[in-house]
């Protein structure tokens, strides 16, 4: 049994949509648990400090943890139907084919959106978990630490300038 055919005309098989659909669902599965411990504001991943090879910084890490629980129910709701589309259908063929794939296309679309505005602006706020509710977005987030860095800066040339004889 091929479960990863390498011909593109060659359509998969009933076993490969399964295969994808429960190696989602299992995946996605896992995530949405911890979403849902991350929600409850259960000790998670997200309450540990930023991971040393995160390159982006502290507010990408924050974006990260009020995006998670989005990010777990887009494991779930996008792969799943294309797993099941392919192993109930024949690809091209029936509306139940064509719908599963439409249905994982807008989830794709709509929660790449809800995680980005999420992410970068932590709005709208009932997609956010309630403890991380008060958190500033990571826009605003990184245009305060610039902020914060330049004004430093500028205070510390201040104390170095020679003060005027008189």
């Amino acid at each position: 049994m091929n479960l990863l055919p390498l011909a593109a005309s060659e359509p998969p098989s009933p076993a490969t949509g399964w295969f994808i659909a429960m190696t989602f669902l299992l995946i996605g599965g896992i995530n949405v648990w911890g979403a849902r411990r991350h929600w409850r504001q259960q000790p998670n991943q997200f309450d540990r400090p930023r991971p040393s090879w995160l390159v982006f910084g502290d507010a990408f890490w924050h974006g990260l943890g009020r995006a998670y629980p989005l990010a777990a129910a887009m494991n779930v709701l996008w792969p799943v139907p294309i797993g099941f589309a392919f192993a109930v259908g024949e690809p091209g063929e029936g509306t139940l084919f064509w719908g599963s794939l439409a249905f994982s296309a807008a989830a794709f679309v709509l929660l790449s959106l809800f995680i980005a505005t999420v992410h970068l602006l932590n709005t709208p706020k009932w997609m956010v978990a309630p403890h991380r509710r008060g958190e500033p977005g990571a826009i605003r987030e990184w245009r305060d630490t610039r902020r914060e860095r330049r004004h430093a800066s500028s205070s510390e040339e201040s104390s170095h300038e020679p003060t005027p004889r008189a």
